[in-house]
């Protein structure tokens, strides 16, 4: 049984570390293969998000007013103009209570054309704003551009909200 260990050979060093070399090449290709496609996929997400922030900061693209907000129960009214020109999709409307952290966020459709006015109400919940909601604001307004659904995350409208007469 001796004899036999002794008659086997293991790998020659030379072909040890042409075997590490090659592991070590193959999995550097990998690794650059990898970061490059990393790279370009991040660059180029970084650029189509910056031309669509540049699309809403064009002159009068995208501009809207609250005219007036009141609430009413649990609900709150309010007046917007799209003063802009293109046609508003969607809007996202924080209500606010009295204190700054009783928020409740609703996402609205609007559809709302270019020097449109339009008034909404708009139902939020009591258990997160409280009986007076004391501000209104509209942020994150959205449209579609060459097919492209566009949001606005610098854009937004505020305003305080009185009781409804």
């Amino acid at each position: 049984m001796r004899n036999k260990m002794i008659n086997k050979k293991g790998v020659s060093p030379l072909i040890a570390t042409v075997l590490v070399i090659g592991f070590t090449i193959a999995l550097a290709l990998v690794i650059f293969t990898w970061g490059k496609t990393f790279t370009q996929n991040l660059t180029e997400g970084t650029g189509q998000k910056a031309e669509q922030q540049l699309a809403c900061l064009q002159a009068n693209l995208v501009s809207f007013e609250i005219k007036k907000a009141c609430y009413s129960g649990n609900s709150v009214k309010f007046t917007l103009e799209n003063e802009g020109s293109i046609t508003l999709d969607k809007i996202t409307l924080r209500v606010t209570g009295v204190e700054e952290e009783q928020v409740d966020i609703k996402e609205l459709d609007l559809s709302l054309v270019p020097l449109d006015i339009e008034s909404f109400t708009v139902a939020f919940d009591t258990e997160k704003v409280g009986a007076v909601a004391t501000k209104v604001e509209l942020l994150r307004p959205e449209f579609t551009q060459d097919g492209k659904s566009v949001v606005c995350i610098d854009i937004n409208e505020e305003i305080k909200a009185s009781e409804c007469e």
